[in-house]
């Protein structure tokens, strides 16, 4: 192959994929030692101490494709004919990160030690992961408003500096 020549993988499984089988671990230890051993294009492995699956039956009749990708938010659209896990090719972190499935919030469950899954009900969805520490809740106000602080400070020096106000002396 030439330099510029691109070669497919084709054991990547994509932005995200819905999984046929569950493998229920008893541990963090056991979930890595699994995902290990399993086809993660039909298998995950869910840490059944950490995280409960309300479906097992699951479908994998469907699709799901990623429209839009920026650092703290994620869309993807999914289609599938019945209740499905779907596995996203995000590193699963528990602060922060918000999940909706049509607006309505839902539960973000470690699939495979260290990915990101969500039930996702039979049908046509759009599905968000959206970055929004409660941190930032609090501290973005009281940031603009120091800020906003700073600038009048600011602006009244050089006001009483370039003279606009008169000095009694």
């Amino acid at each position: 192959p030439t330099a510029n020549a691109m070669v497919k993988n084709e054991q990547a499984n994509g932005n995200a994929w819905f999984v046929a089988t569950i493998h229920e671990a008893q541990s963090p230890d056991e979930e890595l030692s699994q995902t290990a051993v399993i086809d993660t294009k039909n298998t995950a492995v869910i840490d059944k101490s950490n995280f409960t699956l309300s479906q097992t039956n699951l479908s994998t009749n469907g699709t799901i494709t990623l429209n839009s990708y920026q650092p703290n938010k994620l869309v993807y659209t999914s289609t599938n004919t019945g209740n499905g896990l779907a596995i996203f090719s995000e590193i699963y972190y528990a602060k922060g990160w918000i999940a909706t499935i049509d607006g309505k919030e839902a539960p973000i469950i470690r699939a495979n030690y260290v990915l990101r899954a969500l039930e996702i009900p039979a049908g046509k969805h759009t599905i968000e992961f959206m970055f929004k520490p409660k941190v930032y809740q609090f501290t973005n106000p009281v940031m603009a408003a120091a800020s906003l602080v700073i600038v009048l400070l600011l602006l009244g020096t050089l006001w009483v500096e370039l003279g606009f106000i008169k000095k009694n002396s």
